[in-house]
């Protein structure tokens, strides 16, 4: 199978979903548990390994990311933007998800396809502001 293939299959496998940080190994990756799995399913999905240098040194334990997470097969990395939440907004956020309908009598929390757009809207709202300073050229 060609790299694009197997990207290509990743892509079709993505979920957008709220994880809450685990931990982070600085230079390396983090590990994040997906929150709104859990609570469509009730179960506790297992923590995943994110790949992603920049989150490695600047995401803190317990808070919230919004992102979409692509398995690599043994490993997971972002695709497109992530939305970063204080753990203290886990509540709010999911009383949004939950009890706003959306269309045809559907909860946004039953969309999950949508939930880069409710993201976007919450985090305006709640979210992280985050300052991004371009690299001086070496």
């Amino acid at each position: 199978m060609t790299k694009e293939r197997r990207y290509f299959e990743a892509m079709k496998t993505a979920s957008f979903s709220l994880f809450s940080v685990c931990s982070t190994v600085l230079g390396s990756h983090i590990l994040l548990s997906d929150r709104l799995m859990a609570l469509r399913t009730g179960l506790t999905p297992p923590d995943i390994e994110l790949i992603d240098l920049g989150l490695s040194e600047t995401a803190l334990p317990d808070t919230l990311l919004a992102t979409r997470a692509l398995d690599a097969g043994g490993f997971y990395m972002t695709s497109g933007v992530s939305f970063p939440f204080s753990g203290e907004h886990e509540t709010t956020i999911v009383k949004y998800l939950r009890e706003k309908p959306s269309g045809f009598g559907k909860r946004r929390l039953d969309q999950p396809d949508r939930y880069g757009v409710y993201f976007r809207r919450l985090h305006r709202q709640f979210g992280i502001r985050i300052k991004h300073e371009a690299q001086p050229n070496l």
